[in-house]
Protein backbone atom coordinates (compact mmCIF):
# COMPACT_ATOMS: atom_id res chain seq x y z
CA UNK A 1 0.00 0.00 0.00
CA UNK A 2 1.39 3.43 -0.77
CA UNK A 3 1.72 5.72 2.07
CA UNK A 4 -1.07 8.01 3.35
CA UNK A 5 -2.12 11.11 1.70
CA UNK A 6 -3.29 12.34 5.22
CA UNK A 7 -2.94 11.30 8.98
CA UNK A 8 -5.27 12.27 11.47
CA UNK A 9 -5.20 11.44 15.51
CA UNK A 10 -8.33 10.93 16.72
CA UNK A 11 -9.36 9.28 20.45
CA UNK A 12 -5.32 8.13 20.44
CA UNK A 13 -5.65 6.37 17.68
CA UNK A 14 -4.35 7.61 13.96
CA UNK A 15 -6.61 7.47 10.81
CA UNK A 16 -4.76 7.20 7.68
CA UNK A 17 -6.42 8.27 4.69
CA UNK A 18 -5.37 6.67 1.08
CA UNK A 19 -6.52 7.50 -2.51
CA UNK A 20 -8.69 4.35 -3.56
CA UNK A 21 -7.08 3.09 -6.58
CA UNK A 22 -10.00 0.30 -6.54
CA UNK A 23 -12.93 2.09 -6.27
CA UNK A 24 -15.80 1.24 -8.95
CA UNK A 25 -17.24 3.79 -10.88
CA UNK A 26 -20.39 5.10 -9.82
CA UNK A 27 -22.43 4.48 -12.91
CA UNK A 28 -22.34 0.79 -11.95
CA UNK A 29 -24.59 1.92 -8.95
CA UNK A 30 -28.30 1.87 -9.11
CA UNK A 31 -28.22 5.72 -10.27
CA UNK A 32 -31.46 7.59 -10.78
CA UNK A 33 -30.41 9.06 -14.26
CA UNK A 34 -29.09 7.60 -17.37
CA UNK A 35 -25.42 9.84 -18.45
CA UNK A 36 -25.31 9.75 -22.55
CA UNK A 37 -22.30 11.27 -23.33
CA UNK A 38 -19.62 11.91 -26.38
CA UNK A 39 -15.82 12.48 -26.74
CA UNK A 40 -13.79 11.66 -29.12
CA UNK A 41 -10.93 11.06 -26.41
CA UNK A 42 -12.61 9.69 -23.64
CA UNK A 43 -14.44 6.63 -23.04
CA UNK A 44 -17.21 7.98 -21.53
CA UNK A 45 -20.86 6.56 -20.58
CA UNK A 46 -24.21 6.02 -23.07
CA UNK A 47 -25.98 4.26 -20.62
CA UNK A 48 -28.97 4.50 -23.68
CA UNK A 49 -26.97 3.70 -25.76
CA UNK A 50 -28.23 7.27 -28.22
CA UNK A 51 -26.73 8.88 -31.08
CA UNK A 52 -25.56 12.29 -30.47
CA UNK A 53 -29.63 13.51 -32.38
CA UNK A 54 -31.67 11.30 -30.24
CA UNK A 55 -30.23 12.88 -27.11
CA UNK A 56 -31.17 16.36 -28.59
CA UNK A 57 -34.70 14.68 -29.19
CA UNK A 58 -35.00 14.06 -25.53
CA UNK A 59 -33.49 16.70 -24.11
CA UNK A 60 -36.79 18.27 -25.96
CA UNK A 61 -39.00 16.08 -24.72
CA UNK A 62 -41.18 16.73 -21.98
CA UNK A 63 -41.89 13.16 -20.96
CA UNK A 64 -38.17 13.30 -19.85
CA UNK A 65 -36.22 15.25 -17.34
CA UNK A 66 -32.83 15.98 -19.10
CA UNK A 67 -30.22 18.36 -17.85
CA UNK A 68 -26.96 19.25 -19.75
CA UNK A 69 -23.09 18.00 -18.97
CA UNK A 70 -20.56 20.16 -19.53
CA UNK A 71 -16.95 19.13 -19.68
CA UNK A 72 -14.02 21.04 -19.20
CA UNK A 73 -10.37 19.50 -20.01
CA UNK A 74 -7.62 21.36 -18.52
CA UNK A 75 -5.45 19.06 -16.88
CA UNK A 76 -8.15 17.67 -15.23
CA UNK A 77 -11.37 16.36 -16.32
CA UNK A 78 -14.14 18.35 -14.82
CA UNK A 79 -17.79 17.70 -15.41
CA UNK A 80 -20.80 19.99 -14.47
CA UNK A 81 -24.62 20.23 -15.18
CA UNK A 82 -23.79 24.07 -15.71
CA UNK A 83 -21.62 25.90 -18.67
CA UNK A 84 -17.85 26.76 -18.13
CA UNK A 85 -16.69 29.80 -19.17
CA UNK A 86 -13.88 28.47 -21.05
CA UNK A 87 -14.91 28.48 -24.20
CA UNK A 88 -11.28 26.99 -25.77
CA UNK A 89 -11.37 24.02 -23.41
CA UNK A 90 -14.83 23.19 -22.80
CA UNK A 91 -17.95 22.33 -23.96
CA UNK A 92 -21.56 20.25 -23.82
CA UNK A 93 -20.79 16.40 -23.56
CA UNK A 94 -24.22 15.34 -24.09
CA UNK A 95 -27.23 14.34 -21.20
CA UNK A 96 -28.14 12.91 -17.98
CA UNK A 97 -31.87 11.66 -17.89
CA UNK A 98 -34.64 10.33 -16.43
CA UNK A 99 -38.18 9.63 -17.77
CA UNK A 100 -40.68 11.29 -15.47
CA UNK A 101 -42.58 7.64 -15.80
CA UNK A 102 -40.03 6.49 -13.65
CA UNK A 103 -40.46 9.71 -10.96
CA UNK A 104 -43.96 9.19 -10.50
CA UNK A 105 -43.42 5.69 -9.98
CA UNK A 106 -41.14 6.42 -7.36
CA UNK A 107 -42.82 9.62 -5.93
CA UNK A 108 -39.98 11.70 -6.63
CA UNK A 109 -40.50 15.11 -7.30
CA UNK A 110 -38.67 17.20 -10.39
CA UNK A 111 -37.14 19.56 -7.82
CA UNK A 112 -35.72 16.36 -6.20
CA UNK A 113 -34.50 14.42 -9.57
CA UNK A 114 -32.86 17.51 -10.97
CA UNK A 115 -30.90 18.05 -7.62
CA UNK A 116 -29.94 13.72 -7.54
CA UNK A 117 -29.29 14.51 -11.25
CA UNK A 118 -26.81 16.96 -10.56
CA UNK A 119 -24.94 15.11 -7.94
CA UNK A 120 -25.08 11.95 -9.77
CA UNK A 121 -22.64 13.87 -12.37
CA UNK A 122 -20.85 15.71 -9.56
CA UNK A 123 -19.86 12.03 -8.15
CA UNK A 124 -18.83 11.06 -11.60
CA UNK A 125 -16.07 13.59 -12.09
CA UNK A 126 -14.48 13.18 -8.93
CA UNK A 127 -14.73 9.15 -10.06
CA UNK A 128 -12.73 10.60 -13.40
CA UNK A 129 -10.12 12.35 -11.50
CA UNK A 130 -9.59 9.61 -9.08
CA UNK A 131 -10.96 11.45 -6.00
CA UNK A 132 -11.49 8.40 -4.43
CA UNK A 133 -10.40 7.85 -0.64
CA UNK A 134 -10.83 5.12 2.01
CA UNK A 135 -8.88 4.97 5.13
CA UNK A 136 -7.65 2.58 7.25
CA UNK A 137 -7.32 2.70 11.64
CA UNK A 138 -5.75 -0.38 13.60
CA UNK A 139 -8.39 -3.62 12.55
CA UNK A 140 -11.53 -0.69 10.96
CA UNK A 141 -11.47 0.17 7.35
CA UNK A 142 -13.08 1.56 4.70
CA UNK A 143 -12.95 2.59 1.09
CA UNK A 144 -15.40 4.03 -1.46
CA UNK A 145 -15.60 7.90 -0.49
CA UNK A 146 -15.64 10.28 -2.54
CA UNK A 147 -13.89 13.03 0.03
CA UNK A 148 -11.34 13.09 2.44
CA UNK A 149 -13.69 14.71 4.86
CA UNK A 150 -16.22 11.69 4.45
CA UNK A 151 -13.20 8.87 5.08
CA UNK A 152 -12.46 10.77 8.03
CA UNK A 153 -15.63 11.17 9.12
CA UNK A 154 -16.58 7.17 8.96
CA UNK A 155 -13.72 6.35 10.11
CA UNK A 156 -14.08 8.38 13.79
CA UNK A 157 -17.50 7.01 13.51
CA UNK A 158 -16.36 3.46 13.71
CA UNK A 159 -13.42 4.04 16.01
Amino acid sequence: MNNPIKTVEYKGKTINIYVDVHAESPREWDNLGSMCLFHNKYNLPNELNLSMEDTHKIAKNKKYITLPVYMIDHGNVALSTEPYSDPWDSGCLGIITVSRERLISEGISVRRAKKALKSEVEVYSKYLNGEMYGFECEDVSGWGYYSIEDAIEVAKENI
